[in-house]
């Protein structure tokens, strides 16, 4: 795998992850509450709204520092990668240039 392909799948793999804890954040703080609250009435603990509210508090900071972690984590590495991607293409620019003809054409004739 060249050194682009694999700074271009970090990204993805990062940016994917990010995004999906940011999902998991809309959904529980749209549908946790409703959710969960006729759960925890069953189970018979009282003011369950409260309960489940003051989790989804103590969750939502957690998640939303764990994904932007992630991705200062994706800009790091990616950092520290961009030098090699743009070494390796410095060296295919440079074997594409002594390939081409002195003429400058790189057609053949016939």
């Amino acid at each position: 795998m060249t050194a682009k392909a694999q700074v271009v799948s970090l990204l993805n793999k990062y940016f994917v992850t990010a995004l999906s804890l940011v999902a998991l954040l809309i959904f529980l703080s749209f549908f946790g509450t409703k959710t969960y609250t006729p759960l925890f009435e069953r189970l018979g603990v009282q003011q369950a709204g409260v309960v489940v509210e003051g989790l989804f508090l103590a969750l939502l900071p957690t998640i939303s520092a764990f994904a932007v972690s992630l991705l200062f984590l994706a800009f790091f590495e990616t950092q520290r990668r961009i030098p090699v991607v743009l070494q390796e293409l410095g060296k295919r620019k440079k074997s594409l240039s002594s390939r081409r003809s002195p003429g400058g054409s790189s057609r053949t004739r016939g």
